[in-house]
């Protein structure tokens, strides 16, 4: 088996920020369910829960609770779920300061539909094409001061 050796070079204490994650912000509104319901019929619901998502800013959370200097880079709809959004990840010490607020769009939402009984999700999402980051507004430099970068495959022309 051979060594896979990638040119990389790791930044040491100048970097300005230990963590920098580009990509996904989500609101998740979850509904419990025992399992789900047949086509064409109505259930219960056994718990709802309005949570922030996203995998990106999810890492870039729980970065920041592991007490990492962190960032994240995205885009935000300007509605209310973008505002919990990026509330929720103040809260926990990221810094927001190189992300876009777009104006007039609704927050990537997704609705996720937990079978209780067989631990299993399934998710309906909705992101509109305007919340895509603009690649000539990419602000490389926040990612040179950075010692790591997480991106995931949202806006796969500014991740790349």
């Amino acid at each position: 088996m051979r060594d896979v050796r990638i040119p990389v070079t790791v930044r040491g204490a100048d970097a300005t920020c230990d963590i920098v994650t580009f990509g996904e912000n989500s609101v998740d509104l979850l509904a419990v369910v025992p399992e789900l319901p047949a086509r064409n019929s109505k259930r219960a619901v056994e718990q709802w829960a309005r949570l922030p998502g996203g995998q990106m800013a999810t890492a870039a959370a729980a970065a920041a609770c592991l007490g990492w200097r962190t960032r994240y880079v995205g885009t935000f709809g300007s509605d209310e779920h973008g505002e919990f959004l990026r509330g929720w990840l103040e809260l926990h010490g990221v810094d927001l300061s190189r992300s876009m607020t777009v104006a007039g769009v609704r927050n990537r939402m997704a609705v996720v539909l937990v079978e209780s009984v067989a631990g299993t999700r399934t998710v309906l999402w909705d992101r509109d094409d305007r919340l895509a980051f603009p690649l000539a507004s990419l602000p490389l430099t926040t990612f040179e001061s950075s010692r790591l970068l997480i991106v995931d495959s949202t806006d796969m022309p500014a991740a790349i």
